[in-house]
């Protein structure tokens, strides 16, 4: 199995930050592919990054699409994103608010690891209820900014991680335009950053981004979900566990 995944582009910062991404098998993933490039042909676009392509800047400044426009094309990207692809997974935090709620605890994660992990539990959650046992390959976009992170953190969580190792299978960073499963996660965390801002859940049936979990004929939601925000209630709720995380393995 591999998940691919994306952070909200304001890692680092005090405000709303998630990590988000889908898990599907190899064979789901090339199906998925293959659409994802036809798709994108037949819109004589050569990557989509979601961010540059809703506002129209970028390499999208010469398509002179409305927003509206860009709005269905972008639907129809997410309708092979609810056909193919097994479960969308998220984790999301205020940082602000994390850092607040453990400001006295000696020992804890930083909120970018915080997530890193939950989106690994999360991944063996669904894993779990599907009765996979292979291992996991974990993708994040290749960033200047936060490859040589994820990798420190990749390293400190296998070393402290209370579960069974040789499920850790491998990370990798990768090239968004040469990788659509990496476009695909940029969606997902671009959608999460805009239903923060705006309040509305994007499976909810009047966001504009719900196609991606609402089948648009039978309005049913179609595509599994493990996601997770965790607000200020929750994170008081549930510091010892939080805390637990920081916690050394034994052994």
């Amino acid at each position: 199995m591999h998940v691919f995944t994306d952070d909200s582009d304001t890692f680092g910062k005090n405000g709303f930050i998630c990590l988000a991404g889908f898990i599907s098998s190899d064979y789901a993933w090339e199906k998925f592919s293959q659409r994802w490039c036809d798709k994108l042909d037949e819109h004589g676009m050569s990557v989509l990054h979601t961010s540059d392509f809703l506002a129209g800047e970028g390499e999208y400044r010469e398509l002179s699409h409305s927003y509206e426009d860009r709005l269905d094309i972008l639907s129809e990207f997410m309708d092979i994103i609810r056909d193919e692809i097994d479960c969308g997974i998220f984790s999301a935090i205020n940082a602000g608010e994390y850092r607040n709620t453990l400001k006295d605890a000696k020992k804890k994660l930083k909120p970018e690891e915080f997530l890193f992990r939950r989106i690994l539990r999360l991944s063996f959650d669904y894993m779990a209820s599907e009765e996979i046992s292979e291992s996991l390959g974990f993708w994040i976009d290749d960033s200047e900014k936060t490859s040589s992170r994820f990798l420190s953190i990749w390293s400190k969580t296998k070393k402290h991680w209370k579960g069974e190792k040789s499920m850790l299978g491998s990370i990798a960073f990768g090239d968004d335009q040469a990788l659509p499963p990496l476009q695909a996660a940029d969606v997902f965390a671009n959608v999460m950053v805009r239903a923060y801002a705006s309040g509305l859940d994007p499976w909810h049936g009047k966001s504009p981004f719900n196609r991606m979990f609402i089948h648009p004929k039978t309005h049913a939601v179609s595509r599994k979900i493990k996601g997770e925000f965790w607000d200020a209630k929750n994170l008081i709720r549930l510091k010892d566990g939080i805390l637990e995380m920081a916690k050394p393995r034994a052994g």
